[in-house]
This record gives structure tokens, C-alpha cells and sequence, in this order.
């Protein structure tokens, strides 16, 4: 038997927690960092304990970073760094050997 799961990325997750229009809007760059890491290791802890159960295939999803809301300058700073960890550890579990949303 196999199982999937999807969790969301660290700017999302972040605008779940503050909004996200706020979080665009009002970015304070130690606030925002400080966030992400919260959410980014919370997110890991999870990817972590779910892919040790038997068949599981976790996905993502980061639609709060996407080029029209973001500028690439914000996607480098506020984004590319966490949403690589997140990738990392989803492939390094489970059945998720796969693709890299990074490619």
C-alpha cells in the first residue's frame, strides 16, 4: 500500500500564519527569516516522521512564491533558501527520489 501527502512551503506556510498580503506587503527582512526557519523546521520534523512510514510519497506546494506575487530578488532571499531545504529532506525519505521542483 502506498500513501502521499503534500505539505506546504516555508513562504506559504509563513503567510498562513501572518496573511499573506501582510507578509508581502510589511516585509521586515529579521521578522520574515525568523518565520521561515520556524516554519522550514517544523515542516522537516514532519517530512521526517512521515517518511518513516512504509510507501509514503510526500509533495509540495509554494504557490504564495510565485513570480507574479514576488519579485526574484524576494524569491532568492525570502524563498530559494528554505523551499531547498524542504526539497532536500523530502528526497532524502521515503519514496521520494524523484524530481526536484529546483531543476
Amino acid at each position: 500500500m502506498s500513501a502521499s501527502c503534500g505539505v506546504c512551503g516555508s513562504f506559504r506556510s509563513a503567510g498562513n500564519l501572518c496573511g499573506t498580503e501582510r507578509l508581502m506587503r510589511d516585509i521586515n527582512p529579521q521578522f520574515v527569516h525568523k518565520l521561515l526557519r520556524i516554519v522550514t523546521d517544523s515542516t522537516i520534523a514532519f517530512i521526517k516522521e512521515a517518511g518513516k512510514l512504509k510507501g509514503v510519497s510526500i509533495g509540495i506546494g509554494e504557490t504564495s512564491a510565485s513570480g507574479n506575487l514576488i519579485s526574484s530578488k524576494q524569491f532568492k532571499e525570502f524563498v530559494l533558501p528554505y523551499l531547498t531545504q524542504i526539497t532536500d529532506s523530502i528526497k532524502s525519505v521515503g519514496d521520494n527520489k524523484g524530481g526536484d521542483i529546483l531543476d
